[in-house]
């Protein structure tokens, strides 16, 4: 059942805040049943609640939570306290039902992936992104005539993002399933495939962000430095060759020429995203401690600060950034501790995740790096609170169960 479950936690991520109600142009809130990010997480949390009967009843589990889990319960909770003060009430309730999403989501995948196993969980997750995401590109090709391609699932940043983790979501099923022969060159036309989509849909973002993580890997990637060459090599050529010899390259390197080098290097144009950092930075001056509260940004402004982390910093103060730095420090620590159990590509996604949350997205957008922090929250960093006490025998066991894969890249 883990494959499952993160097959419905990719879907929860891709799906965002579409709606049924979009195919007919509406645009506005629309009621719980039509939302399709909920019949995804309702399942997940019945299956955490038969975890937690099936902990008390058969004495089978440990429900417990990794310190990592516990700072980012911690922070998504606190930001939904942050209401209370909040500039504008109507428009925190309507943040704050987005944060209960993910913080509901957070604790369903930690009580879960102990039953089925995080490598099950993982494997379903990063499925969802290489097929989900594979379906997205190619009706991008489909519905795309010239310039930047048609984004179906959000904005250009959205898409790249997106993109960028289909890539690594086949990196990942080859590493996982070496012995599948097919899987290899699909990974090397997937990742090709997403190169040019991330050139085509003109989002800077992604193509940033998909760069750090592709640094990432073949930083971090168990093969030597021979191997890396070559690969980096084959990489390079193979790629420059597309975009000089296909349709679909010239209209890449063509969006490429105009959005990276003339936009943002000649012209050094940001979309005003420097205004609205400076913006966020003036309210954190304000609020330093316990911040505005939820979405006070937006009711001070015309939109979000397009940075995940200023926005905390702003709505949440400095106790939001505190227990995000937490989170984070302790998960540089356990990694200390698990580095051999820990997939290169969780890795390279989660800086994916977290360098395009800079650029755009607000909490709720920035969701994939609290998944991905829940996912590679191993066993050895377990905090001292227990629900369920079991037997030190069936404990081990437990431990052995929720390891995570050795990477075998």
């Amino acid at each position: 059942m883990g494959w499952l479950i993160g097959l419905l936690a990719s879907f929860f991520f891709l799906v965002g805040r579409w709606n049924l109600m979009r195919l007919d142009g509406e645009l506005d809130v629309v009621p719980y049943w039509a939302q399709p990010r909920v019949w995804v997480l309702v399942p997940i949390l019945l299956a955490s609640g038969v975890a937690i009967f099936a902990g008390y009843h058969h004495r089978r589990f440990a429900m417990r939570i990794t310190l990592v889990e516990f700072f980012v319960v911690a922070l998504l909770s606190y930001m939904l306290v942050s209401s209370a003060w909040a500039i504008d009430p109507e428009l925190a309730a309507t943040k704050a039902y987005e944060v209960a999403l993910l913080l509901a989501m957070v604790v369903a995948l930690s009580i879960t992936k102990q039953i089925t196993g995080v490598v099950a969980v993982a494997d379903g997750f990063w499925l969802g992104l290489f097929a989900l995401g594979l379906a997205m590109g190619l009706a991008a090709l489909w519905f795309s005539t010239a310039g930047r391609v048609f984004t179906p699932g959000g904005g250009p940043n959205t898409f790249g993002r997106n993109m960028g983790l289909m890539a690594i979501g086949a990196v990942y099923l080859t590493s996982r399933y070496p012995r599948l022969d097919l899987l290899k060159p699909t990974a090397v036309a997937t990742c090709l495939l997403a190169v040019l989509l991330i050139l085509m849909c003109g989002s800077r973002g992604g193509l940033l962000s998909s760069a750090m993580a592709g640094i990432t890997y073949l930083a971090f990637a168990n093969m030597g430095l021979p191997r890396k060459v070559v690969l980096i090599g084959s990489l390079v050529v193979v790629g420059t060759a597309t975009l000089m010899m296909t349709s679909a390259g010239h209209k890449a390197y063509a969006v490429f020429e105009s959005r990276i080098i003339e936009t943002t290097l000649e012209n050094r144009h940001l979309s005003e995203r420097d205004s609205l950092w400076t913006d966020a930075i003036a309210m954190t001056k304000q609020h330093p401690v316990w911040g505005a509260g939820l979405n006070s940004y937006r009711a001070s402004s015309w939109t979000y600060p397009h940075n995940f982390v200023l926005e905390m910093a702003a709505e949440g103060g400095g106790i939001a950034i505190g227990l995000f730095l937490l989170a984070i420090f302790t998960w540089l620590a356990q990694l200390r501790h698990t580095w051999r159990g820990v997939p290169r590509e969780s890795l390279a996604g989660w800086v994916l995740l977290f360098t395009a949350a800079q650029t755009s997205g607000d909490i709720y957008d920035s969701r994939g790096v609290f998944i991905l922090l829940t996912l590679t929250a191993a066993p050895a960093m377990q905090s001292a609170v227990s629900a369920v006490s079991v037997a030190p025998q069936r404990r081990s066991q437990l431990s052995r169960s929720t390891s995570l894969p050795l990477s075998a890249s």
